[in-house]
């Protein structure tokens, strides 16, 4: 009969947690007391969460931002900033060298935020980014050529940046200077009105 009742007490606090109802719950059991707190962010409480984690990420305070960041992730109640700020954590262990959790929350974008396409996009170069750290030259390319023949995203701009970075990739890290040529002569063709073009390794080319 214990059991029954304590399981029941158990699916009443998970029922009413999952609904947004308890803020706090208390209860023992052989003489051991365990707290449950459930924090509730409203939408617009998530706001202010997300432009302080703006505030803080320009002040390169990247531990701090991503406290704020998180914050926007919690709960139910939506403020149309959880994909920017699921982008934004992983930029932030970026910053701090953190490159499996950066890796997880690109990687969380890419799975949670499909109809966010300029997000998912620069969560796919965030992942870019990181294989080419780990020395992953051509896992990087296969990323950004994957990502822009997909053609799921239409910033001009961005499309136009991350075809520059496959040309960099290329004429950087793997010392191919006739492909790096190449590509950056695709770059002038398709994307000639975007501001990547006036980057000095475009000079000769023009």
């Amino acid at each position: 009969m214990a059991k029954r009742k304590l399981t029941y007490v158990i699916f009443m606090f998970c029922f009413l947690a999952f609904n947004g109802i308890v803020d706090s719950f208390l209860f023992a059991q052989d003489k051991q007391e365990i707290t449950v707190t459930i924090e509730y962010v409203t939408s617009e409480e998530k706001l202010v969460h997300f432009n302080q984690g703006e505030d803080l990420r320009k002040q390169f305070r990247f531990n701090d931002a991503i406290t704020d960041y998180e914050q926007v992730l919690t709960g139910s109640e939506k403020s149309g900033k959880e994909p920017e700020a699921c982008y934004n954590i992983g930029l932030c262990y970026c910053w701090l060298n953190d490159f499996e959790n950066a890796r997880f929350y690109f990687t969380k974008v890419i799975n949670e935020y499909k109809t966010e396409p300029l997000v998912v996009s620069f969560s796919q170069y965030g992942l870019s980014w990181i294989k080419e750290q780990e020395g992953k030259y051509y896992e990087a390319i296969e990323i950004l050529e994957r990502e822009l023949n997909s053609k799921n995203c239409s910033d001009y701009e961005h499309n136009a940046v991350m075809l520059f970075k496959i040309g960099k990739i290329y004429q950087n890290d793997l010392l191919d200077f006739d492909k790096a040529q190449e590509v950056y002569r695709r770059l002038i063709a398709e994307y000639p009105k975007a501001k990547i073009i006036n980057h000095s390794f475009l000079n000769n080319l023009k």
